[in-house]
């Protein structure tokens, strides 16, 4: 995991990778949960994009508090990247059981995960006519192109933020 943008350390790798493992389980894939966090907040467990997205994974707090318990929550969020993995983790299962069940294979990831990224109402790239709207559809190939490199411990030859299909992964790490 050195090769992401703020040069990631080897103690912070490491101390990432094992809250991962920690915080998945057998619920999740823990290359899964450091490609997310990768893709959201570049390993910085002290960031905060807006109001309710928090932490290593930009988990969005919201989505079981509300109100001050959420503000509290996300301040907690935000001092332990082990605590958001493990928010990350209960995420993922909950859309992945309410959402995402009628789907299997690449269809249930990509659920998932663009509704992790985009609430319940996701877009898909067929619906899309703007760039903007493609772009965020294919945030779960993002997300299974920093994996694909975190699981073979290669750097991509493109960055994985451009990526725009799985071929587009293939020709990456080939």
């Amino acid at each position: 995991m050195r090769w992401f943008r703020n040069g990631l350390g080897r103690y912070r790798a490491l101390a990432y990778s094992s809250a991962a493992i920690q915080a998945a389980g057998k619920l999740v894939d823990p290359i899964m949960l450091l490609a997310i966090a990768a893709v959201e907040s570049d390993f910085r467990h002290w960031r905060r994009a807006n109001k309710v997205d928090c932490g290593i994974c930009q988990t969005r707090v919201t989505v079981f508090y509300r109100g001050r318990a959420a503000e509290r929550f996300c301040q907690r969020l935000l001092k332990s990247p082990v605590l958001s993995f493990q928010y990350a983790t209960r995420e993922l299962t909950h859309y992945r059981r309410t959402y995402c069940r009628k789907e299997t294979g690449w269809r249930q990831t990509r659920c998932v995960l663009n509704t992790y990224n985009q609430g319940i109402k996701y877009l898909k790239i067929e619906r899309c006519r703007s760039e903007r709207c493609k772009k965020q559809a294919r945030y779960w190939i993002r997300v299974l192109c920093f994996a694909r490199g975190i699981e073979e411990r290669r750097r991509p030859k493109r960055d994985c933020r451009k990526a725009k299909s799985r071929q587009w992964i293939e020709k990456t790490y080939n």
